[in-house]
Formats: C-alpha cells, structure tokens, sequence
C-alpha cells in the first residue's frame, strides 16, 4: 500500500471510537439515546448536555417547531465521532392589538 493510499476505517474501528466516546460522554453525565455507525464516522445522538464546557456544539439543522417552539439540532465532534443532541427554545408569542 503506498502512503498516499487513503486508509478507510473499518466497521470495528468506528466501533471503537463509538465505544470510546460513549464512555467519555458517560464520565460527563450524558447518556446516548441512539447510535449509528453507517457513514464516515458513528453519530451519537444525546440529550442535551448540563455540562457545556466540555462539548460546545454548533447549529446543524433548525427544524420548525410550531409557534411556541424553536428546535434546533447542535453538533459537535467528539473523540473521532459526531455528538449531535435538540436544544427546544420558546419563541416569542406575538399578540395583535
């Protein structure tokens, strides 16, 4: 194989940066909800997380919520995976007068 050969991860490997991450995220109090390993990387989905100074996210996707609710799906990488959790934000009711 020459160097310039592109080394693509094998199934186990992404299986083991998964399992790295979820310990790590479970040292900080997160707990996955779902876990894919179907593309470059697995993706974890979480609940939202208390503690932000280890795992600052950033806008991924905003998704309509309705009038009372914005939702919008933060992500961050995280040990050779990508952590993406919903952040729900109440939007301002608008009154007529």
């Amino acid at each position: 194989m020459s160097i310039a050969a592109k080394v693509v991860p094998t199934f186990v490997d992404l299986l083991k940066a998964a399992q790295g991450a979820v310990g790590q995220l479970a040292d900080h109090g997160c707990v996955p909800r779902s876990i894919s390993i179907s593309g470059g990387k697995p993706l974890i989905v979480i609940d939202p997380p208390r503690d932000h100074t280890f795992l600052v996210g950033v806008q991924h996707v905003r998704k309509g919520g309705g009038q009372m609710v914005k939702r919008t799906v933060m992500a961050a990488p995280f040990h050779g995976c990508q952590i993406e959790w919903e952040v729900c934000t109440p939007t301002a009711i608008r009154t007529h007068h």
